[in-house]
């Protein structure tokens, strides 16, 4: 039977992972073996300590900020994610 929680090899982008259900969905993605991109806002302490959860299980997890609110669309996002935990990913 296939595992549909298995996100080995990839990287997954949680904006509002700095607390609350954006912390809380990344820490999945990364006990399901996900790369994990973590972006907040302001809560750069909260986005720090949500890579220090993920990366203590054992997986792969960076931070990055977006300095405005609306400072570039999806695609410049996932970009900046993939460059921030050293991966390549695809954008959709």
């Amino acid at each position: 039977m296939q595992n549909y929680f298995d996100f080995s090899g990839k990287v997954v982008l949680v904006t509002g992972a700095s607390s609350g259900i954006g912390r809380a969905t990344a820490e999945l993605f990364g006990e399901c073996g996900a790369t994990v991109a973590v972006s907040y806002l302001r809560n750069r302490a909260g986005a720090e300590a949500t890579v220090a959860a993920i990366s203590g299980g054992g997986n792969n997890s960076n931070h990055f900020t977006r300095k405005r609110r609306h400072e570039c669309g999806k695609q410049c996002r996932c970009r900046r994610a993939s460059e921030s935990v050293g991966g390549a990913s695809r954008c959709y």
